[in-house]
């Protein structure tokens, strides 16, 4: 009931995609839990019916794989329609259009600067397997606006992004987390290309987490300003903190926290995340069965049987899940640390435990006393 609950209140935000009828290009900025994603499947759709060619992109491949499962009834609406449909990662449309294979061990240049060379080679030539979309649609687009790749989103989008349209859907306050954690100077090549002809839209209210899970995200991250509302009434533990002293004391706390979960939920239901890659990561190190679930490397088809999935938060960023477990926090201090703490804890609908050494235990106290401050202040401003 309250997972049904949580995904009813996500239509009472889709007025918001009532303004792309009006304007042709939209920013739709919010923090996590706003619903972004389910907005820009839903501004996808409405573009299909209305007989568009659509792009429906992402960055991160996990996100890519579940927006284009998600979007299966779309695609064979617009294969019925006559129109063009991609539902995936930017990389895949660019390897799509560049008909270029990904080399073996290929570096992260390949991915930020070869690759989409090659896209805007073959756009400009005519050689690219597909035309320019009618309608280009973004989620996560903070992790999408360096140069290159805005120089495939001009050639991919019928009329360019000055004059052409587009809705473009992400969380320019904390969920920078790739390359560069600093999201402006994305957001300033944006209006340097399009002349700032488009329409900017705050998403502040929170269809995602339990009203505990986002009290604590905006205390944890000092998100200011905070979500207008929290739609969830569903009823959750508060967020558990939870101390370890050495790597074993942690991988014992994870054994002991999935069998209380195992209690509430089912084990496609838990995600195990980590600060760190997942070779690197408690569950991985942990190398066991807990009486309660199996730990198998995340996938995006949902784990068979007691299997509990992990991850790192790099990769299962834009997806979510009833109980999250953030493992691997070791210091909350620099920019970067705090960025993947706020989008570990954002994942999680219903459920959250933060798996943190002892030495953090005194400064995630004082986080969460700066948070309180900062929130009293702006409702008092």
């Amino acid at each position: 009931l309250a997972e049904k609950s949580i995904r009813r209140f996500t239509e009472e935000q889709f007025h918001a995609i009532d303004l792309i009828q009006e304007n042709p290009r939209v920013l739709f900025k919010g923090p996590a839990g706003t619903g972004k994603s389910l907005l820009a499947i839903e501004a996808a759709k409405r573009a299909v019916r209305a007989r568009q060619s659509v792009a429906l992109i992402c960055f991160n491949s996990l996100l890519g794989t579940w927006l284009k499962r998600e979007t299966a009834g779309i695609a064979a609406e617009a294969r019925e329609l006559g129109v063009s449909f991609f539902a995936g990662t930017a990389a895949s449309l660019m390897l799509a259009v560049s008909r270029k294979e990904v080399p073996a061990n290929a570096s992260s240049s390949f991915w930020e600067i070869e690759l989409p060379g090659y896209a805007t080679d073959a756009l400009l030539s005519g050689k690219a397997t597909a035309s320019p979309f009618d309608m280009l649609v973004v989620d996560e687009a903070q992790d999408l606006l360096s140069d290159s790749v805005l120089d495939v989103f001009e050639l991919i989008t019928a009329g360019g992004l000055a004059s052409g349209r587009w809705a473009l859907f992400g969380d320019f306050e904390r969920q920078a987390i790739y390359a560069n954690a600093d999201a402006q100077p994305g957001l300033d090549r944006l209006k340097s290309r399009t002349n700032s002809t488009y329409t900017v839209y705050p998403l502040r209210i929170n269809c995602r987490n339990s009203k505990s899970i986002a009290d604590a995200v905006t205390l944890a991250s000092g998100l200011v300003p905070g979500y207008s509302r929290v739609l969830a009434d569903a009823e959750a533990a508060d967020v558990e903190p939870v101390f370890y002293r050495n790597a074993a004391h942690q991988v014992d706390q994870l054994g002991a926290i999935l069998k209380r979960l195992a209690r509430k939920f089912p084990a496609d239901q838990i995600v195990v995340l980590s600060m760190r890659a997942d070779a690197a990561s408690c569950a991985a190190s942990a190398g066991q069965t807990f009486d309660e679930a199996h730990l198998v490397p995340f996938r995006a088809e949902p784990a068979a049987g007691h299997s509990v999935r992990y991850a790192s938060v790099h990769a299962f960023k834009g997806l979510e899940s009833a109980a999250i477990v953030l493992t691997d926090i070791e210091g909350i201090d620099d920019d970067q640390a705090r960025s993947l703490i706020y989008v570990g804890m954002t994942r999680a609908r219903l459920a959250l435990v933060l798996l943190m050494a002892d030495r953090v235990r005194k400064r995630y106290d004082a986080l969460l006393m700066e948070g309180y401050k900062a929130t009293r202040r702006e409702r008092q401003s």
